[in-house]
């Protein structure tokens, strides 16, 4: 099993928590062996052992030291989170859940001596668990659907946890949950500044963005003026939005390369 994550500040206890839950449960349900993910179980001495291999990699030596302040309080819940599962009062006494700090390249690990990041990203090989460095061009179907409506919600109030948008039982499908967002009233002013301020207004660290930052950006801000929240996830904001691949990518590792997106599959919307 894998999960894949985006920690862009301090926080998400309860979502790192929740996220550790699911590989327990998830090898507590299946009891088989699993030596393709990136965690992996077996069972011994009548308990199920359970090895999760961990790879952390983002920021760069800011002058701040907010890449520094996330990555020591990430190591240190993952550290709180292993201890607690393997404490005498577990309550799963019959999983013994090991974590391994695989990869850790962030802050001045991840600098590129310039104040830039290295790497700003991970794929998977789910059929083979080796993990890599990968950027997805912009535009590429691997982005995902939908992205100018799943980057509104940075603008939604109740922005302060993680959005599961893919979970091992949706059967390859990516599952958009309601959120209200609300067309704000500097939007226009927004989309007629150059990119150079409008890094400086909305960006944490302008200098550092990727080059397509400001275009996505904006593209959200567009989503915005032409959409109500309503019109997507209906009145009472609680119809989800489940899209589904037309067919398979040949290949992870070549969708994520720079392959043309014209071989890759388009996603539709479930309905």
């Amino acid at each position: 099993l894998v999960s894949l994550s985006h920690i862009d500040c301090v926080g998400y206890e309860t979502d790192l928590d929740s996220m550790m839950r699911e590989h327990v449960k998830y090898h507590h349900n299946t009891n088989t062996n699993t030596n393709a993910c990136k965690s992996r179980s077996s069972q011994g001495q009548g308990q199920i052992q359970i090895q999760m291999d961990v790879h952390i990699m983002g920021g760069f030596n800011d002058d701040e030291g907010s890449s520094l302040e996330i990555t020591q309080h990430l190591l240190r819940q993952l550290s709180k989170l292993a201890t607690s599962y393997a404490a005498s009062d577990n309550k799963n006494k019959n999983i013994n859940l090991q974590m391994i700090l695989q990869t850790c390249a962030t802050s001045c690990m991840n600098d590129n001596g310039r104040n830039l990041p290295l790497g700003r990203g991970f794929g998977v090989c789910v059929s083979t668990g080796r993990v890599f460095r990968a950027h997805v061009a912009s535009g590429h179907t691997c982005e995902g659907p939908a992205l100018a409506l799943r980057s509104c919600r940075i603008f939604c109030e109740e922005y302060n946890t993680l959005s599961v948008i893919h979970t091992a039982g949706d059967c390859g499908a990516v599952r958009i949950e309601p959120f209200q967002f609300e067309h704000h009233a500097n939007l226009d002013a927004l989309l007629s500044i150059p990119d150079a301020m409008l890094l400086q207004l909305v960006s944490t660290s302008p200098h550092a963005e990727h080059q397509a930052f400001c275009a996505n950006f904006r593209r959200s801000l567009r989503y915005m003026q032409e959409h109500t929240w309503s019109q997507v996830f209906g009145s009472r904001c609680d119809v989800p939005l489940v899209y589904r691949r037309r067919r398979r990518c040949r290949s992870v590792g070549d969708a994520l390369v720079g392959v043309s997106s014209a071989h890759y599959p388009s996603w539709e919307l479930m309905p």
